[in-house]
Parts: structure tokens; sequence; C-alpha cells
């Protein structure tokens, strides 16, 4: 896992206490049937990275500008033994009218505490609304909404459309499971724990609780481990080698 340390803002070209804003780029969704199709497509059209070998890694989403709390689960990762920690997307959030400085804070935050840090929708308004000084949206260009790490899928949204779907239903999820590289695959976006199960071929999947501790079977899973916002924020804990995985409540 990355250190705890304090990641002040990038000095950049900006200029200024809070950094020139810049426009974003119109970006495109490309449409993808499978990960190996979509992973690595940043922002800014660079492949993204892919690590060594982890075992345990902490994983959570939509943060929503919450950065103690992404803070917290980084130290309680930790204390798990976690070897990485990735982010699913949404760090910053481009509705409430918070100042670049603030944006710049949390990617800041964001990129000194997780291993991975994925594109959501909020880092997509941001860029295309110019509400990131030039350094800050230069690091979010280097984020994708899609990614595989370890065999493990990862996505914001959905392959469909990795920044605005939803997966809610059970022929989304096993659409995304069918096209998981391995036996788990990750997303955000819903802001609700959730976890499914299909075989390679089930057109569908079956929802299942996220209570205790979820043993992978002959079945893929896909999961969502909640939020960071909101009044019951959770994060997931993902155990490679046993193939288990454990939500945790954030007091």
């Amino acid at each position: 896992m990355r250190g705890g340390g304090h990641g002040g803002r990038a000095d950049g070209d900006g200029g200024g206490e809070h950094g020139e804003r810049v426009p974003g780029p119109a970006l495109s969704h490309e449409v993808s049937s499978c990960w190996g199709a979509a992973t690595g497509a940043s922002l800014s059209g660079a492949t993204g990275r892919v690590g060594s070998a982890a075992v345990l890694v902490a994983v959570c989403a939509d943060v929503h500008l919450h950065v103690t709390r992404l803070a917290r689960v980084a130290a309680l990762a930790r204390e798990e033994g976690a070897d990485e920690l990735w982010c699913l997307g949404d760090v910053v959030d481009a509705l409430l009218g918070a100042p670049p400085a603030v944006l710049a804070e949390a990617v800041a935050r964001a990129t000194d505490l997780c291993d991975l840090v994925l594109a959501g929708n909020h880092e997509l308004w941001a860029l295309q609304r110019g509400l990131f000084d030039a350094a800050t949206a230069a690091a979010v260009q280097d984020w994708s909404a899609v990614e595989e790490r370890h065999g493990v899928g990862l996505v914001h949204g959905s392959l469909d459309d990795p920044y605005l779907e939803f997966v809610t239903t059970p022929l989304q999820a096993g659409r995304l499971l069918r096209a998981a590289p391995g036996w788990l695959a990750l997303h955000g976006h819903t802001h609700t724990r959730r976890l499914w199960a299909a075989t390679d071929t089930a057109p569908h999947a079956r929802k299942l609780a996220t209570r205790g501790v979820v043993r992978a079977g002959e079945e893929r899973l896909l999961a969502c481990p909640g939020a960071l916002t909101g009044s019951r924020p959770s994060w997931l804990l993902v155990d490679l080698r046993e193939r288990t995985l454990v939500w945790r409540p954030l007091r």
C-alpha cells in the first residue's frame, strides 16, 4: 500500500493561489464487450498501469470529497495487512461547487493513499466543465474508468458506459461477469453494497448477501464495495489468494 502521508497539490503551470482552471476535453465513451478491449484507456488516451501481484486488497469507491474517510480506510487497510488500496472512482464531486483547491487536494490525497484510482463520472464532468486547475487536470487524465489488475476486472460504471451506467439488474451483472478476466470483477457508482454471482455462460446473475465472509466457489463474483459518501460508508477487503470478500462498515 501507499504511505499515509498528506499529499499536497502538485505544482503546475496554472499559477496563482488556486491555479488556472483549464477546460477539459470532450471525452468519448467507447463501448466494449470485454475487459481486454477496454482496459487501460485513460481519460488522456494513455495506457493504464498494472502492478505486481498482491494478496490482500482493500477496495473503496465514490469518495465525493470525503478525503478524511478515505484516509481512515487507508489506515484500517494497513491494520488489516492489505497490500494495496484501490478506489473505483468519483474521488471528487463536480456538482457541489467546490473550489479548484479543494478538488486538487482530493485528487492529491487519493493519488497518495491509493495504489490504483479509477476515473468516475464526476472526474469526467469536472474535466469537461474546466473545474480543475492545470496540474490536477493533467493528473486525472491519467486515470481510466476500466482496468484489470491482478486478474480482477475493475470498472466505475459498466463496460457499456464506464462512467454513467448503473449496474442494478441481473442481466447487467451477468454481462459484466461473462466479460470478467477472472473469478472477480468490481464496480462502483451505485453507492450500494452489492454482490452478484454467475457461471461463465449464465445470461443472468443472481444476487447474494454481503454479510460475513464470502468465499468464491464455482461461479464468478461481481461486487460493489458501497460508497465512502453518505450515512453508511463502507469498503471491501478482498483476499485474492483465499478468494474471499468481506465488507467493512466505516465507523
